[in-house]
């Protein structure tokens, strides 16, 4: 019998006590009622030893804490109940034994139902209060020795159920224990970069290019996530290290770290084992792990004394990685923030990607590793040996800790003995001849080698927005290849265009990235420096949900190719089945179907062959990748006939001026009429073709003096308000209201509109008139006629029909709450409309009166539009009046085919 005992403060349990015959195998949870003792085990010559519920002198009962509290806890107590079944399920087990000194009940699960019911009870040994519990010690000792033989006999007879440790080392045991400690470490934590100004600014990086991938703003903060990666690190240290004592007779010294051991000696512990058995990445601190706090340093201390009680390296070797890939699952998806590769995502990539199978390939941000261990066992199913996959394996990462998690995802049984190409470096530092250390895994012999041009480079590159990432990694940014890029450009663009400079001449990248680069201006200039390289070979999209769920970015997959193919078609893929319903076949028969010409469709996935003609065209004529998604070979025709909208309206964003409170007054105000305006402010509330205000503007571009002088008290009174008021950073908003050419409290109501149509449409693609000029507000893009010849009733006819949605549509790129990005640049810029000039006087009133059902009923989500006979016959009259009638199927399917895509992105 093994006896283990901890804190209830600081683990999920009080008491688990290992009862068996001759092996290890049997357990069940026994909770004690009230206070804090601990049962400890000795061994003697008996199935189940002694227990010494208490310790043999009064000094080491107040070196452990050990208070006597058990009587008067009824072992009935429903709270008391609760948190034992609580506890038992926790630990996968199918029993527990509630004990209070006086009297104790054995509770089991019942036809595998979830709740547990009594199914053996011990009568009250008559010690009823604390002070009996000393002097009654022969009582419950002889009764403590029955319970046991009866629970060695229910185990004997199978009326138990055996749990294994691989039943206990679910995911749901290590986030109750880690959920117990990360507010206490999080205070430590912050308390720690508080008083060092070098942890401080090493935290504001980490946050910066951290903060996205947990799905945070960096306003937030850091300590809660920073608190379960240090937590998590340090459970995998443990771990680890148990399973490699499977292997390594060096590693049995992690049992040293125990009750009366500090951090830092634990550290020398980590460094000697890492010395003899490398797993450096894995063994090595995370930079904040010192700064834990006592309490979750004993608390880790007691996990690694569970662990080793566990006896984890007599387990067989499969059951072992079991557990390990157990933990390690949790590690990635609480731990290694939202960008944990799908397997299957990561699998796709490296079939797509990895042709030349012998040769080395790398992960440059491996994150937790899914991707490298997916080339590995690609080689691995090519034939290799372990040693030739693994010697052609490499991943390289700015953290500390997704080296940990890479490192855990290859240090499986048959790596053991190889030399793990992981190393932490800036991608922007990755270059041909590069010196990379490396450690001997027998003998901790340092190697040194040195980084050939890997002929594949795989990788899910990190996502920070450009206003992120400047202000903390000076590496980033133009060079002498990319100086057309944008500064506005994302992270990704400036790493692909440093990555590109690394492949061979015959290499090969495959990416996953966000889909801001399909339809963005600096999108756009990406594109053109990765064509003077590259060959753009695959585009892959999601058409069934979010490959990150968790996360707002969508996601797309990127197939770059050096060597140039005599038939320069890109292949544009929408996948229709959730990732996670992927299987290999899948992922092959996708493979097998890119290599064919035409066009493919099937349940599971879309692809379109794009010629590089029409993807010039649409590149020009529509600045982004969008179209290309759908059926387009009627594009290049059909823009011909089109023309832009600048030809006929001035094209702005509506009026943004910040502090909605002062601006959009409610009704309690006595603001003069001179300084109100009717606006629209959000096109939610527009619910027709025909927009009217839904509010009020405070308007005022007098100075004080001249407010005063004309007596208007309601306006001076209403600025008088808000000019002492602060923001939520404590800045007055005289101050952040300042802006050039306006008075602080000043909003110009000159921006008005004939037109408008949403910055970010959802369900519903429309442009509404506004019964009369009006003032509108920023989150809606404003149209307002440049002459007044401008036909208002035809141009509102011919900005509804379904080619200008699809136009509008294939504009912008879906956004993670699947609402459309647009900008009004790219509106004023791109955006066309059937060409007017074209359109004779009969065709143009067939058009006007094939409208007017429209505009007597409200905007209709995209489907519903596409079904509708009224919108049907408006293309008709449109189509036909410029010559494209025969398009107005595909243009119809096309619109659709973009509208889900980008509807897919819900959460």
């Amino acid at each position: 019998m093994t006896s283990l005992g901890y804190n209830e403060r600081a683990w999920a349990i009080d008491v688990v006590v290992a009862v068996n015959d001759y092996a290890q195998t049997k357990r069940l949870a026994i909770i004690r009622a009230g206070g804090e003792a601990t049962l400890r085990g000795g061994a003697d010559e008996r199935l189940f030893p002694d227990v010494i519920l208490f310790g043999d002198s009064e000094k080491e009962r107040v070196r452990h804490g050990w208070e006597l509290k058990f009587p008067d806890t009824p072992i009935h107590n429903s709270v008391l109940l609760d948190n034992a079944a609580k506890k038992a399920r926790l630990l996968g087990v199918s029993s527990f034994l509630v004990w209070n000194v006086n009297e104790a009940a054995l509770y089991a699960r019942v036809d595998d139902d979830d709740g547990f019911e009594p199914i053996h009870t011990w009568p009250s040994l008559g010690v009823t209060r604390r002070n009996e519990v000393l002097s009654s010690e022969v009582l419950w000792r002889s009764r403590l020795h029955d319970i046991l033989d009866t629970l060695n006999e229910y185990f004997r007879s199978g009326r138990l159920k055996s749990a294994s440790p691989t039943d206990v080392l679910q995911d749901r045991f290590l986030a109750d224990f880690l959920g117990r400690l990360v507010s206490g470490t999080g205070t430590a934590l912050q308390a720690a970069v508080a008083s060092s100004a070098s942890r401080t600014r090493r935290l504001r990086r980490w946050w910066a290019e951290n903060a996205i991938e947990y799905g945070a703003s960096r306003s937030m903060s850091p300590f809660p996530h920073l608190s379960v990666v240090v937590l998590t690190s340090w459970t995998n240290r443990f771990l680890f290290c148990h399973y490699l004592r499977h292997f390594y007779d060096v590693a049995a010294t992690v049992d040293q770290i125990c009750e009366d051991c500090s951090i830092e000696h634990a550290e020398k512990i980590f460094g000697e084992v890492s010395a003899q058995c490398d797993f450096m990445q894995i063994l090595s601190a995370h930079p904040f792990s010192e700064y834990i706090g006592e309490t979750s340093w004993r608390s880790l201390v007691q996990f690694n004394e569970f662990l080793g009680r566990l006896r984890l390296d007599k387990l067989p070797h499969d059951q072992l990685a079991y557990v390990l890939e157990r933990m390690l699952v949790y590690s990635r998806r609480k731990a290694a923030g939202q960008f944990v590769t799908p397997p299957q995502l990561a699998h796709l990539l490296v079939e797509l990607t990895m042709e030349e199978r012998a040769a080395s390939v790398l992960d440059p941000c491996c994150g937790s590793g899914s991707i490298v261990r997916a080339a590995y066992e690609a080689k691995m199913r090519a034939g290799f040996t372990v040693r030739e996959a693994m010697s052609t394996v490499w991943a390289s990462d700015k953290f500390h800790f997704p080296l940990q998690l890479c490192t855990l995802a290859l240090a499986h049984r048959d790596a053991l003995g190889q030399i793990l190409r992981v190393f932490s470096l800036d991608v922007f530092l990755l270059s041909h001849g590069l010196p990379v250390n490396l450690v001997e895994p027998d003998g901790g012999r340092e190697v040194t080698t040195t980084l050939a041009p890997p002929a594949t480079i795989v990788s899910n590159l990190p996502f920070v927005r450009a206003e992120d990432y400047r202000a903390f990694n000076k590496l980033a940014g133009p060079t002498a290849d990319a100086s057309t890029l944008s500064r506005r450009a994302d992270l990704y663009a400036w790493i692909l265009l440093h990555l590109a400079d690394i492949v061979p001449a015959t290499g090969r990248i495959g990416i996953i990235v966000a889909n801001s680069w399909l339809g963005t201006e600096w999108g756009m200039d990406l594109r053109r420096q990765l064509r003077k390289k590259f060959h753009i070979e695959t585009v892959i999209v999601s058409g069934a949900g979010r490959w990150f769920a968790e996360t707002k970015v969508v996601t797309t997959i990127l197939i770059l190719a050096r060597r140039m193919p005599p038939n320069l078609s890109t292949r544009f893929v929408t996948a229709l089945k959730p990732i996670h319903d992927w299987t290999s076949d899948t992922s092959d028969r996708l493979t097998d179907d890119l290599d064919r010409s035409e066009a493919v469709e099937t349940p599971d996935y879309v692809i379109y062959h794009h010629s590089q003609d029409l993807i010039r065209i649409v590149e020009e004529s529509l600045h982004g990748y969008t179209a290309l998604f759908a059926e387009c070979d009627w594009l290049p025709e059909t823009i011909e006939r089109l023309a832009p909208i600048k030809r006929f309206f001035d094209v702005r964003r509506g009026e943004r001026r910040g502090w909605n409170q002062m601006f959009y007054p409610a009704q309690d105000h006595d603001i003069e009429v001179e300084y109100l305006a009717p606006v629209l402010r959000s096109s939610t509330t527009v619910r027709g073709l025909v927009a009217e205000p839904d509010g009020t503007a405070f308007c005022c571009s007098e100075t004080l003096d001249e407010i005063e002088r004309r007596g208007h008290r309601g306006a001076r009174a209403w600025i008088r308000r808000f000019e002492r008021r602060r923001n939520k950073k404590g800045v007055p908003l005289p101050e952040v209201l300042s802006r050039p050419g306006h008075f602080w409290y000043e909003m110009k109501a000159e921006r008005q509109a004939d037109f408008v149509t949403s910055v970010n449409p959802g369900d519903r693609l429309f442009v509404a008139r506004m019964t009369k000029r009006s003032f509108v507000d920023q989150r809606l893009i404003a149209l307002t006629a440049r002459t007044p010849e401008v036909d208002h009733h035809l141009m509102h006819a011919l900005m509804n029909t379904t080619l200008t949605k699809f136009l509008i549509e294939a504009t912008g790129f879906g956004r993670g709450m699947s609402v459309l990005d647009l900008s009004k640049d790219r509106i004023a810029t791109v955006l066309r409309i059937p060409d007017p000039a074209g359109i004779g006087q009969g065709d143009r009133d067939r058009i006007v009166e094939a409208f007017q059902p429209l505009v007597a009923r409200g905007v209709q989500a995209v489907p519903d539009d596409l079904a509708d006979d009224d919108v049907r016959r408006l293309d008709e009259a449109v189509l036909r009046a410029v010559g494209l009638i025969r398009f107005g199927d595909s243009i119809r399917k096309s619109l659709l085919a973009l509208y889900r895509i980008r509807k897919a992105a819900r959460p």
